[in-house]
């Protein structure tokens, strides 16, 4: 009865982290692909307003070169067509998103852990990646606007360029400047990207403080803590990756309101433009505002970057100490203290159960006179020959270094290992660790038997390896 409870705490407890990690991330990306696709409708309404109002502008400094008018045209379809392009992407991207939202069973204001309990296969590791997928698909689409936007941005200085003496031509309604109109534009973007930064960081350091409140909570469902991805207790790599774009972000905040202040007279932001002439001051400062609106967009893929491999692993990790959970709650799971007090040979026997368990063929299930090293021997799906020597002991004595190089001898001359493993309830001399990593022999100790045996972990994940038996680096 007290397992059943204790699991069912768990399920509840892995729901509210479910909703913290991928519910918090699926609901996190749609406001900002639905921010993304607004933005776009903002600039595609404002292109085609001033492409009306263009013309009418132009015509108000007398005549104008026909070169001009053709320059200050076809600049202006380029930029409605590639807007229409990217508005519809956008839409598509926020559907897939809504579809996925819709998939994982959530809802703005639901009750995840209801939700959780109503389809336990609604938040998976698959859809948070998807998402993942939409995310960096935003990044590539932001990526894409600024560059649009940068390219009619030169298009239109070549007009200006074109007809010097009509700069005026080019004004928008608040009297500002090309190269004005391009600070202004970035300092915005910053702001807004700075709020946003400072906003994942608040939230991440509230998730931070409702863990450090609930660090009991191990002890409360009767879990060694060990068993808990260390995700579960830091939000740390994140947090990191954050008060790192924060003060990046502040930082060029502070350079785009120097370069404002700079450019005051020269650029026109100020009503007096009239002797103002683009190919005397304009390149040189509006390289410096291109450079640092290129740093806001590597700023953005960074942050989007470093929000989806949280997500993902998190999510992971919630899944693995679901797993791990089920697992010591079932009759499967083999107590370390069990471990210590059975013998050696009960130890072998131990081994070649869990070897079957992770689906290997057996060929020896235990040693004996004349093993030549090798207690257990099994070959894997992929054909991979695994060979381990089990080094049982109740008095917890290190493995060293002369049976390491015994089964360094024998392993693959005579057994044809392609895996060598040694296997032990305690642990293994520094020398002893040593010698096996130089030679390719994995050292199971006490926490890899621990996780092998107690928690379930497959030997694929204990030892970092494919499926081809290699190491994963």
């Amino acid at each position: 009865m007290g397992a059943a409870i204790a699991a069912a705490d768990a399920d509840d407890l892995l729901a509210a982290w479910l909703w913290v990690t991928e519910g918090w991330y699926v609901s996190g990306v749609y406001p900002l692909l639905e921010e993304h696709r607004d933005r776009i409708t903002v600039k595609l309404t404002e292109a085609r307003r001033r492409s009306r109002h263009e013309a009418r502008s132009l015509m108000k400094f007398g005549p104008t070169p026909k070169l001009v008018k053709d320059h200050c045209a076809a600049a202006f379809d380029t930029l409605v067509a590639a807007l229409i392009t990217e508005e519809r992407d956008a839409n598509a991207a926020l559907r897939r998103c809504g579809d996925l939202w819709t998939r994982m069973g959530g809802h703005h204001g639901g009750d995840p852990v209801d939700l959780f309990h109503r389809d336990k296969h609604s938040a998976d590791v698959t859809a948070v990646e998807e998402v993942a997928g939409l995310a960096r698909e935003l990044e590539k689409a932001q990526s894409r606007l600024d560059r649009i936007c940068a390219e009619h941005r030169t298009s239109m200085h070549e007009v200006a360029l074109l007809q010097n003496q009509y700069i005026a031509h080019l004004v928008a309604s608040d009297d500002v400047s090309p190269e004005g109109h391009y600070l202004k534009s970035t300092y915005a973007s910053l702001l807004a990207h700075q709020e946003a930064v400072e906003r994942e960081l608040q939230e991440a350091h509230q998730r931070e403080e409702l863990k450090r409140l609930d660090d009991d909570w191990e002890e409360r469902l009767g879990v060694d803590p060990l068993m808990v991805p260390s995700s579960f207790h830091s939000d740390t790599q994140l947090l990191k990756a954050l008060r790192d774009e924060a003060a990046d972000v502040r930082e060029a905040v502070c350079e785009v309101k120097q370069l404002w202040s700079e450019a005051a007279d020269r650029f026109g932001l100020a009503p007096k433009i009239a002797g103002y002439s683009p190919g005397q001051t304009g390149p040189a400062d509006v390289s410096a505002v291109a450079a640092l609106s290129q740093r806001l967009g590597e700023s953005r893929r960074r942050l989007t970057a470093a929000i989806s491999r949280h997500a993902v692993q998190a999510s992971r990790d919630a899944h693995l100490f679901h797993r791990r959970v089920a697992y010591v709650n079932g009759a499967a799971s083999v107590d370390m203290v069990e471990v210590r007090n059975m013998g050696h040979r009960a130890f072998e026997q131990m081994t070649a159960r869990l070897m079957v368990r992770d689906g290997f063929r057996l060929i020896r299930a235990h040693g004996g006179s004349g093993d030549l090293g090798a207690d257990v021997i099994a070959e894997g799906p992929a054909g991979q020959r695994i060979v381990i020597q089990c080094k049982h002991s109740s008095r917890r004595a290190d493995v060293g270094t002369p049976e390491l190089q015994r089964l360094n001898g024998t392993a693959v001359p005579v057994h044809g290992a392609d895996v060598v493993i040694m296997l032990t309830n305690t642990g293994f001399t520094t020398p002893g660790r040593q010698f096996a990593q130089t030679h390719g022999i994995h050292a199971m100790g006490y926490l890899a038997l621990q996780k092998w045996a107690t928690w379930g972990d497959p030997l694929g994940e204990v030892l970092g390896l494919s499926e081809d038996g290699a190491r994963r680096e």
